[in-house]
């Protein structure tokens, strides 16, 4: 009996030390003239990493007269590729689902609002409890002409307000945020560098996975 309680104990204790874990999420994006890129990176403390994605450079080039999204691709051996294959083929796809297969669409959209219903709400349990730890976003942004300048550089502020405001109603801020905007007179140019760190407990987490399962089997019992 007793080594059933010290085991019941022990786990109760692990689970709570495990559910006190935090898991960071680090997102930045950088642009200055052809050196883009956006990468996520999700650790937990002491630099352990469990995910790191580099997002490819996605640009609208001209392929025999139409427009296409084309990707940069960043090899292991520190070399790029550029491929629109592979827009082109989800861009085809997609047409030949639209215009020959409307039921499989019908189909696709059923299952898209099916799981962007789940995935909002675990995402609105998500972020009642995420803390944002860093902030930091600036906007170097300039054309020839000045006016024009002035007034870009006025709605970017609008606009970086905006998004700020937005997340500081959702989100709990335990640094002061940096945003800036600077006007580049003369200069046809744009640079912007966004660094954001976001940390979760495990434990918040794993409820709102719970909570979700939860009501996915709720919602399959009552079309039984």
């Amino acid at each position: 009996m007793i080594d059933w309680l010290m085991v019941a104990v022990t786990g109760v204790g692990v689970a709570y030390v495990i559910s006190r874990i935090s898991i960071y999420i680090h997102v930045q994006l950088f642009r200055s003239s052809n050196d883009d890129f956006v990468m996520v990176d999700v650790y937990l403390p002491h630099g352990v990493h469990l995910y790191n994605m580099k997002v490819p450079i996605l640009e609208l080039v001209t392929r025999n007269n139409i427009p296409w999204l084309e990707s940069e691709v960043e090899t292991k051996q520190g070399e790029t590729e550029t491929d629109s294959g592979r827009e082109q083929r989800f861009i085809k796809g997609l047409v030949q689902i639209f215009v020959y297969q409307p039921r499989k669409l019908r189909r696709l959209l059923r299952v898209y609002r099916y799981y962007r219903r789940m995935y909002r709400r675990f995402m609105h349990r998500v972020i009642e409890t995420v803390c944002c730890e860093k902030f930091y976003w600036t906007t170097s942004f300039g054309s020839d002409d000045a006016a024009v300048t002035a007034v870009l550089n006025g709605l970017l502020w609008s606009a970086k307000a905006m998004i700020l405001t937005f997340l500081q109603k959702r989100t709990n801020f335990t640094a002061k945020p940096v945003v800036k905007v600077q006007p580049l007179f003369g200069q046809q140019k744009i640079e912007i560098e966004f660094r954001c760190i976001f940390s979760l407990k495990l434990g918040n987490l794993i409820n709102a996975l719970k909570s979700v399962v939860y009501s996915k089997a709720k919602g399959v019992r009552s079309n039984v």
